[in-house]
């Protein structure tokens, strides 16, 4: 469970024409975790765009701290709209219950301690195909691995269109689009005839995302630059995107990697991985809420979700690389750190993301910069 957090104020200073940011310190048992504060240098001018500097200081409190600032141009600079939970006992799931709601209750501290203070909400099947009917554009987080037939069936697609208008939707549990139910459907299995099976992604991609399933095992064997950056944790690939598709849909993998093979032909699956559909798009994961050992799924995929929402990356303009600082403090130790990136000229904002690591709850500091 993370600490309670309390939110970012912004404090504006005056002078050299610099703006200065601050997070509020976020308490921990035995005291603050860390401070933050963003100087931001004016700007310049570069190769088909702006040039955009800013100095991070941070500050640990009672407890040593890891920590990781990241600054790169996002696509998009609209806020985070609310988080609506799919969840009715009157459809059929995959999995475990528990931990489909144990989701839920990790996911909201989770974005709190990121900063975030928007409404979140659940919904039922005939409230979810209310929702995608409408014009509003909220996150969707979905864990049950079955897709109602509310909003999906061989006759009706309200997922795509949604998406394409600029919803986002989490989907972690099985092959996404592939189980469909209703409130008759008592048992789930591939063979049903109103499944989707290999066809449900294509409805909500228009090609396949994932394509044929991999053979075991599906646990990550390799890292990505992105998972490297935001300390991407959940580790299963076994229905993640296809690294060789991923491309085509200008998606791009924030999880760990599976190198596996079937019939000999390569076939590697990310973990966590964003399609854009649209002007929305689907955070896929690669499984559903379990882990091996006793580990706690849920704090693992709620702490996903939050963190790639939260960073602002799925928005990352990728022809920029960004500018990361790891930073490793003593009980009260401050460390100031330079990041520079290119701003282009079509991208609104540049996003600063500070975020602590290692085994203290996660708390994260984001915030927009313009040029």
């Amino acid at each position: 469970m993370g600490p309670k957090p309390r939110h970012l104020r912004e404090w504006a200073a005056l002078a050299a024409g610099l703006l200065l940011i601050l997070g509020e310190a976020l308490p921990f048992a035995q005291g603050t975790v860390l401070t933050v504060a963003v100087v931001q240098g004016p700007s310049g001018v570069g190769p088909g765009g702006s040039l955009v500097h800013v100095d991070v200081t941070l500050r640990a409190g009672g407890q040593p701290v890891d920590a990781t600032a990241i600054l790169f141009p996002v696509t998009n600079a609209s806020a985070m709209g609310p988080v609506v939970f799919y969840i009715d006992p009157a459809y059929p799931i995959l999995g475990d219950l528990g931990s489909i709601y144990g989701v839920w209750d990790h996911l909201g501290p989770e974005l709190r301690a990121r900063g975030y203070a928007g409404g979140m909400s659940m919904a039922n099947a005939t409230q979810l195909a209310d929702l995608m009917n409408s014009t509003a554009t909220p996150v969707v987080v979905m864990a049950t691995g079955v897709m109602p037939r509310t909003i999906l069936n061989r006759t009706r697609n309200l997922v795509r269109p949604w998406l394409e208008r600029g919803g986002v939707l989490v989907w972690a549990g099985d092959y996404l689009g592939a189980y469909i139910g209703g409130t008759n459907t008592t048992d789930v299995n591939w063979d049903q005839a109103w499944n989707l099976q290999y066809e449900g992604e294509k409805d909500v991609f228009g090609s396949p995302v994932v394509g044929v399933n991999t053979t075991f095992p599906g646990t990550v064997n390799g890292s990505t630059a992105v998972s490297a950056w935001l300390d991407i944790r959940y580790p299963y690939a076994y229905e993640g995107a296809n690294l060789s598709y991923l491309g085509g849909f200008g998606g791009f993998a924030l999880g760990g990697v599976a190198n596996n093979t079937k019939d000999n032909v390569s076939f590697p699956h990310t973990s966590l991985a964003w399609i854009p559909v649209g002007r929305g798009g689907v955070l896929l994961f690669g499984y559903g809420p379990v882990l091996p050992y006793g580990y706690s799924a849920e704090d693992a995929v709620a702490g996903d979700i939050a963190q790639a929402l939260r960073s602002g990356i799925l928005w990352w303009d990728r022809s920029i690389l960004p500018g990361v600082a790891n930073v490793t403090l003593d009980r009260g130790g401050v460390a100031t750190v330079s990041l520079n990136v290119l701003v282009p000229a079509g991208d609104p904002a540049a996003m600063v993301y500070v975020y602590s690591r290692g085994p203290l709850p996660t708390i994260g500091f984001p915030q927009l910069v313009t040029p």
